[in-house]
């Protein structure tokens, strides 16, 4: 004798629900694949977006490409501090050291670009303002290379104010003064590396604003601990001058200040510190492969190191071999200190900080 009809149905759905809850990750179809957890983190981020946040992201990058990119080629002559990266650029090309008071990912990264861009230096020097260019080639793949990474500010802006908890007006605000922002703008069009310090900064910042609210010992909480820590290693990498960024993502992070739902373990920071330290110290590292001919700033790093550089007044030609590269990476980093620390002299463009904001110098840009 059957139970009553009624009561097979409800112990039928009891069952279904008690399979489902017991397997989550299965389907009718069999066990549900696990999403990668990149993608997984991307498609909960890009999740969190509505369509209008879609569009206007979409909007300021091609709003950003047209004013980044629109006549670059000009003007064809060295415009401002081109005077010094258009010829860090083309040292690295020609396998030659140089010693900077700025790390090397910058210029590194525009190195890259012209190669890709077909950049083709010659026998160019950009050693005067105003100095015409020999042909495109010499120069505006790189100046592409750093409106490239202009394009995005104008968009990051605004998703970092959204992820700040702004409405659509307030971000489309910011989003839009800096797509507008004329200093920006002048400095994501030349032979510079400032589009790449604020890109890296603003990425970091971004990051560690969705570290915050992720969960506790999850998967997506380390995947962005140490994202977060390699663009902040990246602005680094570019310009100390960007410490500011990562040093108030360390602090809130570490002490869970304002907006961290947890503070961060000493196991997360730590491993943030190594992800923005790896990007740091593999920078340094091209720098020293690329360095075959004597060049400028020999005279910051120890006599056997310069021994191995063809043309310098201590080569030998029997030391193949380079010095143990840890010492040459310590070295070199305490002289960019030591340089840094040792300038006196006022610019000559130098500006209070409320003359900034207020717009009230101008820059001799050419």
């Amino acid at each position: 004798m059957g139970a009553p009809k009624g009561l097979r149905k409800r112990a039928s759905k009891q069952h279904q629900t008690a399979q489902t809850k017991s397997a989550p990750n299965e389907t009718a179809d069999g066990p549900r694949a696990k999403k990668p957890v990149l993608v997984a983190g991307l498609t909960k981020f890009l999740g969190s977006l509505d369509w209008i946040d879609v569009a206007l992201v979409v909007l300021f990058l091609v709003s950003s490409f047209v004013t980044r990119f629109y006549k670059i080629a000009e003007p064809a002559a060295v415009v401002f501090d081109e005077f010094h990266f258009w010829d860090f650029v083309a040292m690295y090309w020609r396998r030659t050291h140089l010693f900077d008071i700025h790390p090397p990912l910058g210029k590194l990264l525009l190195l890259l670009g012209g190669y890709m861009g077909g950049f083709q230096p010659g026998d160019f020097s950009a050693d005067g303002i105003g100095k015409v260019y020999p042909s495109t080639e010499s120069f505006v793949s790189l100046r592409q290379t750093a409106a490239f990474f202009g394009i995005f500010q104008p968009a990051l802006t605004y998703l970092t104010s959204r992820a700040l908890g702004c409405d659509f007006v307030s971000s489309i605000t910011t989003g839009t003064m800096v797509l507008c922002e004329n200093m920006i703008l002048m400095e994501s069009r030349f032979v510079l590396v400032d589009s790449q310090v604020l890109f890296f900064s603003q990425m970091a910042l971004l990051c560690a604003l969705h570290l915050w609210k992720q969960p506790p010992k999850s998967r997506s909480r380390w995947v962005m601990v140490l994202v977060t820590g390699f663009f902040a290693g990246c602005a680094l990498s570019v310009k100390w001058t960007t410490l500011a960024t990562p040093g108030i993502i360390a602090i809130v992070s570490f002490f869970g200040l304002f907006l961290p739902a947890s503070r961060l373990s000493i196991r997360e920071c730590v491993a943030a510190a190594a992800s923005g330290l790896s990007i740091y110290v593999f920078a340094d590292w091209v720098h020293f492969a690329l360095s075959v001919y004597a060049g400028m700033g020999d005279a910051f790093l120890p006599p056997h190191y310069q021994a191995t550089l063809i043309g310098n007044k201590h080569y030998n030609a029997s030391a193949k071999r380079r010095p143990f590269f840890p010492d040459l990476f310590v070295t070199k980093n305490v002289q960019m200190f030591r340089s840094n620390k040792s300038i006196k002299t006022r610019h000559p463009w130098e500006s209070k900080w409320y003359e900034w904001i207020l717009d009230l110098r101008g820059i001799l840009y050419w």
